[in-house]
């Protein structure tokens, strides 16, 4: 939450403004909201894999 989450949540209302709160702008946000949101909920189960091929 703190390194991922918490910071993404800050830059929200900046985001908005700069994008004239657009519909796609609060889209953008309230799908973000919808992913923390499942992460809270969901924590001890959810994780994020990243895979880098050469």
């Amino acid at each position: 939450m703190e390194n991922n989450y918490k910071p993404m949540e800050a830059r929200f209302e900046a985001y908005l403004k700069q994008n004239d709160n657009s519909e796609l702008s609060g889209k953008a946000v309230d799908d973000n909201n919808a992913g923390i949101d499942l992460y809270e909920k969901f924590m001890d189960y959810y994780s994020y894999g990243f895979y880098i091929a050469k």
